[in-house]
């Protein structure tokens, strides 16, 4: 096992001396931000896909200080009503599993996402209570939004060998073991999780 860290707190700092702090602290693995909520400032997927020397430096950034990059990040809600914004979300999702293949890595992390309660709707609508039973047809709806879109995220996913591993975090569709098994269940293997024990903590979940 190698203990690691995310960057995306880092990110007003240059990456090499993030990479110094972490390799300084014992880390051996760094996780690194893409864009959506974690900023791009360490990884800009778009620029690396298109430039092999630029990935070539990036890597050896990491290697070179006995550090491993173990994923991805580009948590972020493709399923926003807001199609802008979901578009904007999908584009650097899309651009980060292609950059992890270019890389030979295997895993991306990210969010669910999370549609509105309704067809019309401007908002994310996060159903956590069973009545009134408005509340069980909005979160039907947005299971049906979800199962759509991951669906076929997973068959991309496998045509890169990259898995999508989903951290359960609240105000997202995926927030629970029980939702994470059901979008892979209905999706495909390659919906995985990104385990973060903090989110099961207040739930009263005994990881």
């Amino acid at each position: 096992m190698k203990i690691g860290a995310l960057t995306a707190a880092w990110a007003g700092q240059p990456l090499e001396e993030v990479l110094d702090f972490f390799a300084g602290a014992g880390l051996r693995a760094v996780e690194i931000g893409t864009g959506n909520y974690p900023p791009n400032s360490h990884c800009d997927p778009a620029k690396l896909n298109a430039d092999a020397a630029a990935r070539k430096a990036f890597m050896k950034a990491i290697e070179s200080r006995g550090m491993v990059l173990s994923a991805l990040s580009c948590h972020g809600n493709p399923l926003h009503p807001n199609v802008k914004v979901a578009k904007s979300n999908h584009e650097v999702f899309v651009q980060t599993v292609q950059l992890a293949k270019k890389l030979g890595i295997s895993e991306v992390n990210g969010f669910s996402g999370l549609p509105a309660g309704a067809p019309g709707d401007k908002t994310p609508n996060w159903v956590v209570a069973p009545w009134p039973e408005d509340h069980l047809a909005a979160l039907e709806y947005q299971w049906g939004v979800a199962i759509a879109y991951w669906k076929e995220q997973n068959r991309f996913l496998e045509k890169h060998k990259v898995n999508m591993c989903f951290e359960m975090h609240p105000n997202f569709l995926v927030y629970n073991p029980e939702s994470l098994i059901k979008l892979r269940n209905a999706c495909g293997d390659r919906m995985c999780a990104n385990f973060d024990p903090s989110h099961l903590f207040w739930q009263g979940i005994d990881p």
